[in-house]
């Protein structure tokens, strides 16, 4: 399953799944360099930043930021 980070709340990461529903977990079960809209994936117990789907993610929202804004 894929998650995106979708913001910190104190100590709790609020992350949004693949089908647009939400979950509150600790933020320290989360990767310490974990920003807000990193793409994470769960696999064998454990929260790991997927870099090349949180690359393209950041790209495409600037793209469209620079079309909106332009």
């Amino acid at each position: 399953m894929r998650y995106i980070i979708d913001r910190f709340e104190g100590d709790t990461a609020v992350l949004e799944d693949e089908n647009k529903e939400f979950l509150n977990v600790p933020k320290s079960i989360l990767p310490e360099n974990s920003n807000e809209s990193d793409c994470l994936v769960f696999e064998d117990g454990k929260y790991i930043i997927d870099e090349e789907t949180t690359k393209e993610l950041k790209e495409e929202i600037s793209d469209l930021m620079d079309e909106l804004f332009n």
